[in-house]
């Protein structure tokens, strides 16, 4: 007898029982992993949100910020930052009366190079960034340096990390450098291989 098998039907789900086994992954754990990635995606980014909006709506919609800056309007800065390991930092401004305004990501390079300025404050830095992702002291230097990684999608290597040095003795900020991050650059010895 010749002819084509039809190959769809219960076979198809043995086989993928068969390759979840062999990767370890058990029915309950794929239905959970499913459940998370459409939770996720439920979820609002705060560069989707428009102008005029209510803070509590904006709250119900992006959560609770990770910090809440008094701005010298009478408004409020409410910081999202994806630090440590994210590259994206967004400031949410809010007028007197609790409105949203605008909806920044700071971690740009064209934001960056405007916005930072030496002489700056740690806490202005901090107001205009957000947290950093980490923070290391040099005494020796008498200077505290605090990173950031964000993308810039018009350099070789996309991954770039943001150095902001203060003095420890005026608690200024002396200078920045932006650069490859060394955690993604081959060419430093930081790279993976």
């Amino acid at each position: 007898m010749t002819g084509t098998v039809d190959r769809r039907g219960s076979n198809d789900r043995l086989r993928v029982r068969a390759g979840a086994r062999r990767f370890g992954v058990k029915g309950p754990w794929v239905a959970l992993g499913l459940a998370c990635v459409l939770g996720l995606a439920a979820c609002q980014a705060p560069g989707s949100l428009r102008p005029g909006v209510a803070a509590t709506e904006v709250e119900t919609r992006i959560g609770a910020p990770d910090a809440r800056v008094k701005l010298p309007d009478g408004g409020e800065r409410w910081q999202y930052p994806s630090s440590p390991f994210g590259v994206t930092a967004y400031m949410v401004d809010f007028d007197a009366d609790g409105h949203l305004l605008r909806v920044t990501q700071a971690l740009t390079t064209a934001h960056l190079v405007v916005t930072l300025k030496p002489g700056m404050t740690k806490d202005e830095v901090r107001a205009a960034l957000g947290r950093p992702a980490m923070e290391t002291r040099y005494a020796r230097l008498e200077q505290d340096v605090w990173n950031w990684r964000y993308f810039d999608i018009g350099e070789i290597n996309p991954h770039r990390e943001l150095n902001a040095f203060f003095s420890i003795v005026t608690g200024r900020l002396l200078y920045y450098t932006m650069t490859p991050d060394p955690a993604f650059d081959g060419s430093s010895g930081g790279g993976r291989s």
